[in-house]
């Protein structure tokens, strides 16, 4: 996908991350492990019709936004996607 081609195999996040729902119908994209647990972070979802769905819960502070990873790479590009760009 293209919110995640540009980043890394393996990428360790120190931030925090929301545990999230996910429906079945969605793409998860990035999911984080602490402890013994998994949850998904980013996913995708196509709606009828042209509707795009991009979700992350990166980006909860500044510095997420200007981490070139997660920001240029992942959220913009997630955006695009959405945009149809």
């Amino acid at each position: 996908h293209p919110s995640w081609v540009l980043c890394p195999d393996t990428f360790e996040y120190k931030g925090n991350v929301d545990v999230a729902d996910v429906t079945q119908d969605a793409t998860v994209l990035v999911e984080c492990k602490y402890g013994n647990t998994t949850t998904p972070v980013s996913w995708i979802r196509t709606e009828m019709g042209a509707g795009r769905v991009f979700f992350t819960s990166f980006a909860k502070v500044d510095s997420d936004l200007k981490d070139p990873t997660i920001g240029d790479n992942h959220i913009i590009a997630g955006l695009g996607w959405v945009l149809g760009r």
